[in-house]
């Protein structure tokens, strides 16, 4: 069975051109249902993700059918040599934000779109390899780095007082995105 490379180039259109926002990698997926969510899931994601995303899906019954979670390739564990990013400044920088960067790729990213922008269609494991190269290339040339790890905030107020652990990222060098 060959593997599929799916590369997701998420972003927006400012002033007539792309934008990025996050490349996704998928490397992995799990299919789950309402009642089973918790379960499944349990040790893939943190609490703060399972409370701000998984279940006010479930508690609104937005499913009709099955839905998939679908898991990113990290610096880490990549998939053919590609992982998840979003462009970013390091904190050390003194930045309070940056422009994003402009991508191009013509053929996989239409600027004329206005938002979720991905390449269309069967492309084989080069072509995504080449897109993904072309991507970091742009963003490094923007004076941009790969982030690859996020620190969630602490919680605060009511939330700080839940159940769940604090994401092991926090301890992560900070990074402004």
């Amino acid at each position: 069975m060959s593997l599929v490379v799916t590369l997701e180039i998420f972003g927006s259109q400012r002033r007539g051109e792309f934008v990025l926002d996050t490349v996704f990698v998928v490397a992995d997926s799990l299919l789950h249902t309402a009642s089973d969510w918790r379960s499944s899931l349990a040790d893939r994601i943190t609490g703060t993700y399972a409370d701000v995303t998984m279940r006010p899906i479930y508690e609104g019954d937005r499913f009709g059918e099955q839905p998939r979670l679908y898991f990113g390739a990290t610096r880490d564990d990549p998939v053919d040599g590609m992982f998840s990013f979003v462009p970013c400044l390091p904190q050390e920088a003194g930045v309070h934000g940056f422009p994003r960067p402009r991508i191009t790729l013509p053929g996989l990213v239409n600027p004329a779109q206005t938002m979720g922008m991905k390449g269309r269609g069967q492309r084989s494991p080069d072509e995504i390899r080449a897109a993904w190269d072309s991507v970091v290339q742009q963003v490094t040339g923007s004076q941009l780095m790969l982030g690859v790890r996020l620190a969630v905030p602490p919680m605060s107020g009511a939330a700080a007082g839940s159940d769940h652990e604090q994401d092991p990222a926090a301890d992560a060098p900070r990074i402004r995105c």
